[in-house]
């Protein structure tokens, strides 16, 4: 485990949800911009864009065990920096609400994080050869 898994696991996962939620943003509109090269690029980025609307459904089916207000839940999800998501007590919340299931959560956001992590490295590889090669392949 590399210091940042580590250092992740010590904090807890909120952090992880925040940075998934960023992350699938991101891609999403890198995703997008490639879009005009290529037609599989279209299908990728709806099937990105579904994977992450099912994670941010999932994310408020949590938080909706945690946090009462839907409008704050609303605000959280789309506002990862919400103070909310740094709140100890709303991780304390989860470690609560999911019992022996946290750590799986905890795993799976990890591994969610880290497939996003290799995705951004991937899509700026790709960006960077758009760029030096810019190269439009027609829809």
């Amino acid at each position: 485990m590399s210091g940042i898994e580590v250092a992740g696991l010590a904090i807890g996962i909120v952090p992880i949800f925040v940075e998934i939620l960023k992350s699938y943003s991101r891609a999403s509109d890198k995703l997008r911009t490639f879009n005009t090269y290529h037609k599989a690029v279209r299908k990728i980025d709806l099937d990105f864009r579904l994977e992450g609307k099912k994670f941010r459904d999932e994310c408020d089916r949590l938080l909706a065990a945690v946090v009462e207000s839907n409008h704050e839940r609303q605000s959280m999800l789309q506002n990862p920096k919400d103070l909310r998501w740094r709140d100890t007590y709303t991780d304390c919340r989860f470690r609560d609400f999911l019992g022996n299931d946290y750590y799986n959560c905890e795993e799976l956001i990890i591994l969610i994080r880290d497939l996003l992590r290799e995705t951004m490295v991937d899509l700026e590889r790709v960006g960077r050869l758009l760029d030096t090669t810019a190269v439009s392949v027609p829809i």
